[in-house]
């Protein structure tokens, strides 16, 4: 199951990362995990995402390389990022955060106003036009 098989909220996404062959990014409030190797996506709550910024942090206190310390540092601080930008757009399946993309409708049409003297346009008591005819 996919963040678009239930998402109630806009499509958005966050800056992308790598780490190995993982690609990883917000999306839609979750985290979106893609293996390159099989092509495989999962989407991961970014509560159970930040446990592994945990697991690897304990991975930094064995390894005995200073660069791939200093690796592994950097993707621990980035899985955090990740999950703090997953957090930040707010969880789909949170009732709030769908009674207010509910109330916050973003598929609106939109309208331009026009003076009732110009010329060509068809003109409405409201003085809004639809966009586009």
């Amino acid at each position: 199951m996919s963040v678009g098989d239930f998402c109630t909220t806009p499509y958005r996404e966050g800056k992308k990362r790598v780490f190995d062959d993982l690609e990883y990014y917000p999306c839609c409030g979750f985290v979106r995990v893609h293996d390159t190797r099989d092509g495989s996506i999962h989407d991961i709550n970014p509560v159970d995402f930040l446990e592994r910024a945990v697991a690897i942090g304990k991975e930094i206190t064995r390894e005995p390389n200073h660069r791939e310390k200093y690796r592994l540092a950097t993707v621990a601080n980035e899985v955090e990022e990740a999950c703090k930008e997953a957090a930040d757009m707010g969880n789909p399946l949170d009732p709030k955060v769908q009674a207010f993309y509910k109330l916050h409708k973003l598929c609106k049409r939109s309208y331009v106003t026009a003076p009732s003297n110009t010329p060509g346009v068809s003109r409405r008591s409201s003085g809004l036009l639809e966009a586009g005819g």
